[in-house]
């Protein structure tokens, strides 16, 4: 069922504008702008590339990385191995 222009629809709207101007908003905080939903699709775009490009440059490095910090902790277990105070 199509619903038109009645009344109960603009009164419904105006009790809606007045209730968002109480709490501080006017109407031109209510509606983005049409370009703003195609930069925050970009943002997401150009930020899920960069996240999978280090992910899948960090898999080189993951291993190194580990090995790395297992030198470090055996250097402690061997300084702490030492026959002197």
């Amino acid at each position: 069922m199509h619903r038109g222009h009645n009344g109960d629809d603009v009164r419904i709207a105006a009790i809606c504008r007045a209730g968002l101007r109480k709490a501080g908003l006017a109407d031109s905080e209510l509606y983005l702008r049409p370009d703003a939903g195609q930069a925050m699709a970009e943002y997401a775009l150009i930020l899920s590339l960069i996240m999978i490009g280090l992910i899948f440059t960090g898999l080189e490095f993951i291993p190194k990385f580990f090995d790395a910090l297992n030198a470090y902790y055996d250097s402690f277990y061997s300084y702490l191995n030492l026959p002197f105070p």
